[in-house]
């Protein structure tokens, strides 16, 4: 509720995860725009891979990322500070998943509906099946739900490709790994989960 944008990304070699808040202003004919300083997603630690979504319930931002240090899949609460400070601060981190076997690929999206981040994640080396889990996000924890298989299909999968319309769920755009056709897994989570792989849905 701060009107601002974050953006995460990966620094340069040693590679840790860093945020920046951005304040957009002026007019349509002279935009301006205001950028705070870093901030360290996960201290010194390198990442691989981020997902941010916005928790509209708690005005919270919500990452996911890959940290490649410890070998997990970690999650953090970011709070965005207003007023002419344009900064953010995290808290209540833990991991998502411990992964063994190669890197996974994951995005993750606000249900507004059903107040849940949805993780769509799928781990390489050890399987390639796509799952999604449900976590529930507080003010300053979170919770991650069972893995729930939806293909045993192998596709492409980063941050960016899953989006959220209210009544209507989560569209997920995939690119299967042989082939250069684009299969949309559409579904909704709230009362019902109902999920279908093809190249016309």
């Amino acid at each position: 509720d701060t009107n601002r944008s974050i953006i995460a990304y990966q620094d340069p070699h040693p590679y840790p995860g860093v945020c920046q808040v951005i304040q957009s202003s002026g007019t349509t004919g002279s935009p301006t725009l205001t950028v705070g300083s870093d901030v360290a997603i996960d201290g010194s630690d390198a990442i691989q891979g981020v997902s941010l979504s916005y928790d509209t319930t708690n005005n919270k931002v919500f990452l996911i990322y890959n940290n490649t240090t410890d070998g997990l899949t970690k999650g953090v609460i970011g709070t965005v500070t207003g007023g002419g400070t344009n900064s953010i601060s995290f808290a209540g981190d833990g991991t998502v998943v411990d992964y063994t076997a190669g890197i996974p690929y994951f995005d993750s999206v606000y249900d507004a509906d059903g107040e849940k981040v949805m993780l769509f994640i799928k781990q390489p080396h050890s399987s390639d099946d796509l799952y999604y889990r449900v976590i529930t996000v507080s003010a300053s924890s979170f919770s991650v739900g069972s893995p729930v298989l939806i293909s045993e299909d192998t596709f492409y999968l980063f941050a960016g490709v899953a989006s959220f319309g209210s009544g209507k769920g989560v569209l997920l755009g995939l690119q299967p790994s042989s082939g250069s056709e684009v299969s949309y897994l559409t579904s909704y989570f709230g009362t019902t989960t109902t999920s279908n792989v093809t190249a016309t849905n």
